[in-house]
């Protein structure tokens, strides 16, 4: 019998720093910064935003954690880094989506 081994997932509150062309910049937990395109979230942004990201390990996912650097996830060309440690594995596939939390638009 074989028994697929799968890291478990992992929710993880983000906040919407800034809008730049295509791009949001998100800040997450630890302070850090990273951009992600407007085509990731199924909603529309805003700065102030706060959310949710929802990484499920699957086999079938469409990110795939790299092996040199499991915190770089890539999809068909496109990159998607999550500066937090210990939060994916190497090798492994996921499903990722945003869950928009609230916003507060800031003039």
């Amino acid at each position: 019998m074989s028994y697929w081994i799968l890291p478990l997932g992992a929710t993880i509150s983000i906040h919407v720093d800034r809008l730049e062309g295509n791009y949001a910049v998100l800040e997450w937990p630890n302070e850090a910064l990273t951009a992600v395109q407007y085509e990731e979230f199924p909603f529309e942004i805003q700065e102030g935003c706060h959310l949710q990201m929802h990484l499920l390990p699957s086999p079938i996912g469409v990110f795939r954690a790299r092996y040199e650097n499991p915190s770089l996830l890539n999809r068909w060309g496109q990159s998607l880094i999550i500066p937090m440690d210990n939060i994916t594995r190497a090798g492994f596939s996921y499903w990722i989506f945003f869950e928009r939390v609230r916003c507060e638009y800031q003039r």
